[in-house]
């Protein structure tokens, strides 16, 4: 049982942990032979991670944003992963 945990809440998952979750069900689609319910089920999985991946990466863009001091009237800087 969690400390300072409410029952029945799930705890919050760091983007590193989900970027390993991502990781591993792609690891599973490409080296398994998987039924194409599983395949389905795996990949939807693997969409919901994502999204939320995402929604971390754009709250982190947001908090870095203000940390600099850029204005909502200036422009967007884009973050790229190269």
């Amino acid at each position: 049982m969690n400390k300072g945990k409410i029952m029945g809440k799930k705890e919050e998952k760091t983007l590193e942990e989900l970027m390993n979750e991502l990781e591993k069900i792609s690891k599973e689609l490409e080296s398994e032979n998987i039924s194409l319910e599983d395949t389905i089920e795996k990949f939807k999985k693997g969409s919901e991670i994502a999204k939320l991946a995402e929604k971390k990466l754009n709250e982190a863009e947001k908090n870095i944003s203000v940390i600099m001091g850029e204005g909502e009237n200036e422009e967007e800087v884009e973050f790229t992963n190269e």
